[in-house]
């Protein structure tokens, strides 16, 4: 019988036993992306070939808005870019990420937690705004697969469905079965959070930076941890549920 002692392992376990179906986003809780790269290399790729088809004015660095590769998506794609530029951009984005998963970085404790939920009979899905198949190589490439079978929902070609819209986590709903009541999210930003709340998912905050904690916490997400240990102690003491 696991030793459930630390407030954040109560509050996790009261979380995670009246959920059936458990949502990871990606990068961050499950591992690093981008670990050993360095992302502002990529957000500028990204933004010179847009520019190099005529969209410098859009995409220029000194918008705020194209601070990361992923506005640059959301962006272009909100602002009635070419759609065959639009989806050239989230091509180019997909290869980035899959040549980033030969070096991402597990994040600890997230290999343990994923097996121990599956294990106790909780439904495991990421749902991300990544590509799908970066996220599918990385998984395979820890042998967690099969403990996901299959449910990993990334990004689509509409860059305005990215995070904070709620499209991956609904689809993650219906591919799974699962009511928002009975699912956790596991995220690490507001737009994690803000995502999960337009459905009603409860929600657990991760973050190992202070600032980033402080800004979930005055987000209003009344459980941030800054280690999935809390968590995968809560997930050891549950009480299995059956297979569906």
């Amino acid at each position: 019988m696991v030793d459930i002692r630390e407030p954040s392992e109560h509050r996790a376990l009261r979380l995670l036993a009246s959920a059936r179906c458990v949502l990871f986003d990606f990068d961050g809780p499950v591992c690093s992306l981008f670990a050993g790269r360095r992302p502002q290399d990529i957000t500028a790729r990204l933004r010179d070939w847009a520019a190099s088809e005529g969209y410098a004015e859009v995409v220029r660095p000194t918008t705020a808005a194209f601070a990361d590769a992923y506005t640059v998506f959301r962006e272009l794609a909100s602002r009635g870019v070419d759609p065959v530029v639009v989806a050239a951009v989230e091509r180019r984005l997909a290869r980035e990420e899959f040549a980033a998963t030969a070096t991402a970085r597990p994040t600890p404790y997230a290999d343990a937690l994923i097996r121990t939920l599956h294990d106790h009979g909780r439904r495991i899905a990421v749902a991300t705004n990544n590509a799908e198949e970066p996220v599918m190589r990385y998984l395979r490439g820890r042998g967690l697969a099969e403990a996901f079978d299959g449910q990993v929902h990334g990004r689509r070609h509409d860059g305005r469905l990215l995070k904070p819209h709620p499209d991956c986590l609904r689809r993650a709903l219906a591919a799974t079965g699962t009511a928002p009541a009975e699912t956790l999210m596991i995220g690490d930003s507001r737009g994690d959070r803000d995502a999960a709340r337009a459905l009603g998912i409860p929600f657990i905050g991760y973050a190992t930076r202070p600032g980033k904690r402080t800004s979930l916490e005055g987000y209003g997400v009344p459980l941030v941890v800054d280690s999935l240990a809390p968590l995968l102690r809560a997930a050891a003491a549950l009480a299995p549920l059956p297979r569906a």
